[in-house]
């Protein structure tokens, strides 16, 4: 069985770039306001660590980088110990994009993941369908030895309350049948939705479109989601948004556990 989890501080976010966000200080505003235990990123666009991270001494650091510069890429950073960490989905290592990172710490599995984006035409929807059901197998395999938490963006609002306007995003990308289908897999293979069991009618949105001031006037989706085991239901302390942190146009995610005894 898994060790005994104790209290822990959980931050994840589309950094939009982790060069840009160290620049502009916002990572470490984060990092040192926030003090999380453990802090996923995505599209990090780095094919190594960056300089300029020194406030995360104390924490163990793992990186998973696409093949082309500046593209996608995930990480995690950990003041427990990392001990086992894996790239990529399914039986294969490999992951060109660099989109999903998994790590076990002391009694709970972590992964990091950042969903293929359909793109607006929808003509990377076949490319989302295979990364959604590789996930959806990853997540039920990672499940049966211990509880799981994944943080990430998944580019999906899975209902109408996810999303300020969803009369007129219906059947776009991140508002498909399949892409929605696909998150409720997730679900159905043994996970809770943390925000939306937490706060059932929430509308606490993390990302903006980056024109006519979206995120000023609070047009917005929710598609940066904690996935977590069932099992860990009772241990579901908070879940939010984190949307006075700028610097991207997502905003982190928090999620709070607590300890079992």
């Amino acid at each position: 069985m898994w060790g005994r989890i104790v209290t822990v501080k959980l931050v994840s976010w589309n950094c939009n770039g982790l060069r840009s966000v160290i620049a502009k200080g916002v990572l470490e505003e984060l990092v040192l306001t926030e003090r999380p235990d453990v802090l996923l990123l995505q599209e990090t666009r780095v094919q190594g660590e960056p300089p300029g991270l020194g406030f995360l001494d104390g924490y163990d650091r793992v990186y998973d980088a696409a093949d082309r510069p500046g593209y996608s890429g995930v990480a995690i950073f950990s003041r427990r110990p990392i001990g086992a960490s894996r790239e990529g989905l399914g039986r294969t290592r490999r992951d060109p994009e660099g989109r999903v990172l998994t790590v076990d710490l002391p009694g709970l599995t972590v992964i990091s993941a950042y969903a293929t984006n359909a793109r607006r035409d929808l003509s990377r929807l076949p490319e989302r369908a295979a990364f959604d059901a590789a996930l959806t197998r990853h997540l039920r395999t990672r499940a049966r030895a211990r509880p799981v938490v994944l943080g990430g963006d998944l580019n999906v609002a899975p209902t109408a309350m996810d999303l300020a306007r969803p009369t007129s995003n219906e059947g776009r990308s991140g508002c498909t049948v399949a892409e929605r289908a696909a998150f409720q897999a997730h679900l159905d293979a043994g996970f809770l939705d943390a925000y939306r069991h937490l706060n059932p009618e929430g509308r606490d949105w993390t990302w903006w479109l980056n024109v006519s001031f979206a995120r000023q006037r609070d047009v917005g989706w929710r598609i940066d989601h904690w996935l977590v085991s069932r099992r860990l239901r009772r241990r579901l302390v908070r879940a939010w948004a984190l949307q006075h942190i700028g610097g991207s146009d997502h905003c982190p995610i928090g999620l709070q556990l607590a300890d079992d005894a």
